[in-house]
């Protein structure tokens, strides 16, 4: 999942070159973080997280195309797109890997269990 991830990110970073996309090895930057919580996402503005998608489902599973994941990228805030109807361009079908119910679920599963910088509460 990481690897198809890193894969569209080379590839979006030349649509967007505004955007900042770095990779970290989970290892060498949190000691211990779990494996379920790969790919991690982090969103930033100015410095501050705005955002984070946490895990396969949150990324959008493990066959999430590239324009699905940019659609995820501009609602988390990476950047702005001039509209949905952009992302067809390619001829792409674009769908919405969760819904916001199911978003919301998922978010108030995580923030119980781990804190800003990925340690246990």
């Amino acid at each position: 999942m990481c690897s198809l991830l890193n894969h569209h990110f080379s590839h979006l970073a030349t649509k967007f070159p505004e955007c900042k996309f770095l990779m970290i090895l989970a290892g060498q930057c949190v000691p211990n973080y779990p494996v379920s919580h790969l790919p991690t996402l982090f969103i930033y503005d100015s410095g501050c997280i705005i955002n984070s998608l946490i895990g396969e489902k949150a990324c959008g599973g493990r066959n999430v195309l590239e324009d699905e994941l940019k659609w995820m990228l501009a609602q988390s805030g990476a950047f702005v797109i001039d509209s949905y109807e952009a992302l067809y361009q390619e001829g792409t079908p674009i769908t919405t890997p969760r819904s916001e119910q199911e978003q919301e679920d998922y978010s108030d599963d995580q923030s119980d269990h781990y804190d800003n910088h990925g340690a246990e509460v």
